[in-house]
């Protein structure tokens, strides 16, 4: 499944189907057809994990790693941004190989944060060199559903490292 597609031109075209003197019978025949056509369009999304979350919404762009295109999570890569989206785990250690996509995981899951749980989030490095060395920012920004949802330039034009 892709992105979140919205339900408004379907629910456009279904308005604008109507003619003058389709609700003879009053308000209550109003009143059904009108829950009938929100009905799909005001559900609260599905809750899922971060690594399913990840996998359907991540998005790595070109030049960011040897891979780029829809995100295709390991095993142990699951387990871990599914500890990072949990919100009953306030604080994760990781002990880990270089070049594990430990860094692509803790972008993805700053990215469900940012899409499914708002929240306060913290991403901190050893020292300054390696926060400006860090591709974090530039990862994040270029996640696909964080650009769907940003409105603009504007989102990111306080971010700085």
């Amino acid at each position: 499944m892709g992105p979140t597609v919205s339900r408004g031109p379907e629910a456009a075209a279904r308005v604008s189907a109507h003619r003058h003197g389709d609700y003879r019978t009053g308000r209550g025949e109003l009143r059904t057809a009108l829950l009938a056509l929100f009905e799909g369009s005001l559900k609260f999304q599905d809750r899922m994990s971060g690594s399913v979350w990840a996998e359907r919404h991540g998005w790595i762009p070109k030049g960011t790693g040897a891979e780029h295109g829809k995100v295709t999570l390991y095993g142990y890569q699951r387990g871990l941004v599914d500890a990072m989206c949990d919100p009953a785990v306030p604080l994760l250690t990781v002990l880990k190989a270089a070049r594990v996509g430990y860094t692509r995981c803790a972008t993805l899951a700053v990215g469900y944060h940012l899409h499914q749980d708002p929240t306060l989030c913290a991403v901190a490095q050893p020292t300054v060199p390696d926060a400006g060395d860090s591709s974090s920012d530039k990862n994040l920004k270029s996640l696909f559903c964080i650009n769907l949802l940003s409105p603009g330039p504007s989102l990111w034009s306080g971010v700085s490292v």
